[in-house]
């Protein structure tokens, strides 16, 4: 970013107008992906104001594009799929079939699906495939995005087949682009598609997308804290989906460290050393270690074919020979690609038998669980916290090293208005029956299913996320209500 902006302050003082729309959408784009979203959309309509101005069609398109992601990712599908029908006019106008295939498939296609109308979607991204593939001859990371978006489409229609077809076609050309994110957004379809069915597969997915979700943060380190910040939420689908059904599964130690890591900040107030923690991968079994060995290797061996296919397939007017040996690859892609899909059934069998004996395992190979433990005393419970979209979920841990979940049936969305309502009656005094009505209700929600007992409450005492409450009084009885809250 320190780069970005030095470069907009040498383009100014050249009067290069292209050259500054330039910077500024890479500017917004970068921050558009750390989450500063208005930011972005900021700097990516100024971008816009100067092409229109200078009469550059191309870069026009290319901003009305970048503007529409923005909006995607703020949640405004309509409007997001205005401004790609208009990117999408200009890149027909202007005959670039490059841009038009980028405009279909990560962004119309996509959004046609966010608005559940997945045959349009279908359409857009099986006409971006096309494209793609005429013009990287099958390969290149851009077709692997398009290859795993026609997969999710196929997911929400339920088809967990033909999607998950899809998705493997997808991962070795995401990993062959040395772009973590892009593998970490396949990862977690897998992640998702594998659930029901192959949820020990599923789990090992979701970790190897957290990882490439880690390693990013750790590569901006050297960014504006700011932005470093704004990552996280930016991809916390990928740790969320991944605790959550550590939760289903019952392995609970595993599901407090993703937690960990999702929280980011509650984490730097506990070790006071974020570029050591807040970035360490979640961790691997020893199995699923090894299995992590294997499965690389196969996939470098299927990504080395597949290159050597794609160069090839790209040349034009072919010798008989180089026909000839185009065929022999093909052939040998298919072979691989039958043998990797093997490999994941023996995978997935390996990590169903050895879960128990993983699961027994996990409270001592969590990093820093045992020494979390180590601090409680039998008046102390830590409350690791999960909401989902219609549930609230917690981790209970005591000084016995024992760990249950509990969970209340609540829309995220009610569970929002519950503590906005809360602190709103706590920052305005007043109303002492109505406070207690929905302190009560909060309690309910949050604590009272999560212990059996009395237990203190320490007011300056943090352990990582820890909440440490004594249900009977402090949402109860107004007159705690303040001090609590200060």
């Amino acid at each position: 970013m320190d780069c970005y902006r030095r470069a907009l302050v040498l383009t100014r003082e050249v009067s290069s107008s292209s050259t500054e729309a330039g910077v500024l959408i890479g500017i917004g784009n970068l921050e558009n992906v750390l989450g500063e979203k208005q930011k972005a959309l900021e700097d990516l309509n100024h971008a816009l104001t100067i092409w229109r101005t200078v009469h550059v069609r191309k870069g026009e398109a290319t901003t009305l594009n970048s503007i529409g992601i923005a909006y995607d990712d703020l949640g405004d599908p309509k409007d997001a799929l205005d401004y790609y029908l208009q990117a999408l006019t200009i890149q027909h106008e202007i005959g670039n079939s490059g841009g038009e295939a980028t405009a279909l498939s990560n962004n119309m296609g996509l959004v046609y699906s966010d608005l559940k109308d997945y045959q349009k979607a279908l359409e857009s991204l099986t006409e971006a495939l096309r494209i793609r593939q005429s013009e990287s001859g099958g390969g290149g990371g851009d077709t692997g995005s398009t290859l795993n978006n026609i997969g999710d489409v196929y997911d929400d229609l339920g088809d967990r087949q033909k999607a998950l077809e899809y998705h493997l076609r997808a991962l070795p050309l995401a990993i062959a682009a040395a772009d973590p994110l892009r593998e970490a957004l396949v990862f977690r379809s897998l992640m998702l598609n594998l659930k029901a069915n192959q949820p020990a597969m599923a789990i090992f997915y979701g970790k190897q997308a957290v990882n490439m979700a880690q390693q990013v943060r750790g590569n901006i380190q050297g960014m504006d804290r700011k932005l470093q910040s704004s990552f996280p939420s930016s991809k916390l689908a990928h740790y969320h989906d991944l605790a959550n059904l550590l939760i289903d599964q019952g392995r609970l130690p595993e599901a407090e460290e993703v937690i960990d890591l999702m929280k980011q900040q509650q984490l730097n107030e506990f070790t006071r050393d974020e570029t050591k923690e807040a970035t360490r991968p979640a961790s691997l079994s020893a199995e699923e270690q090894k299995l992590e060995d294997a499965y690389e290797g196969a996939t470098k061996d299927l990504i080395a074919n597949y290159a050597a296919w794609s160069a090839l397939d790209a040349k034009k007017d072919l010798t008989d020979s180089e026909k000839a040996q185009l065929k022999d690859l093909e052939a040998q892609v298919q072979q691989r690609s039958r043998k990797f899909e093997d490999l994941l059934d023996h995978l997935d069998t390996v990590l169903q038998a050895a879960e128990k004996q993983k699961l027994d395992r996990a409270r001592d190979d969590i990093p820093g669980l045992a020494d979390l433990v180590s601090k409680l005393d039998k008046q102390t419970v830590v409350l690791y916290t999960l909401v989902t979209e219609d549930r609230y979920r917690v981790i209970v841990i005591r000084e016995d090293h024992a760990l249950v979940e509990r969970s209340t049936a609540i829309k995220s969305s009610d569970l929002s208005r519950l503590v906005v309502q809360f602190v709103d009656l706590l920052s305005h005094p007043g109303d002492t029956k109505q406070l207690t009505e929905v302190s009560a209700k909060l309690f309910s929600v949050l604590v009272a299913h999560t212990v059996r007992k009395r237990y203190a409450f320490h007011q300056n005492k943090c352990l990582r996320s820890q909440v440490l409450v004594k249900p009977g009084a402090w949402l109860r009885n107004p007159r705690y209500h303040d001090h609590m809250y200060r």
